[in-house]
């Protein structure tokens, strides 16, 4: 595209390989904010469901959600992380 001279926008990525405009959301502020809002409606055992643990907006929400838990004096519980898409961390079936 670049050699076309076209113009790219990426939607939900980011390219570090070369720079070009992009639209994301705050992925870390989104995964706090909705854990956040369920701890405080008196929700204690809050369930993460994650896709693809490679990507950086998984990441991101993820440790959004730790964070939140962390603050509110909660253990994270492993059996509360549902992993979902395909691949070797791939849960068939929630807890």
């Amino acid at each position: 595209m670049r050699e076309l001279k076209l113009p790219t926008v990426f939607f939900d990525r980011e390219c570090e390989q070369t720079y070009t405009a992009s639209i994301t959301t705050d992925d870390y502020d989104s995964g706090y904010r909705a854990t956040r809002h369920l701890l405080e409606r008196g929700c204690r055992r809050i369930v993460h469901f994650t896709l693809a643990q490679h990507l950086s907006i998984g990441q991101k929400r993820m440790q959004g959600y730790l964070d939140a838990l962390r603050d509110a004096d909660i253990a994270f519980d492993p059996a509360l992380l549902v992993h979902g898409g395909s691949g070797p961390d791939h849960n068939t079936a929630l807890m």
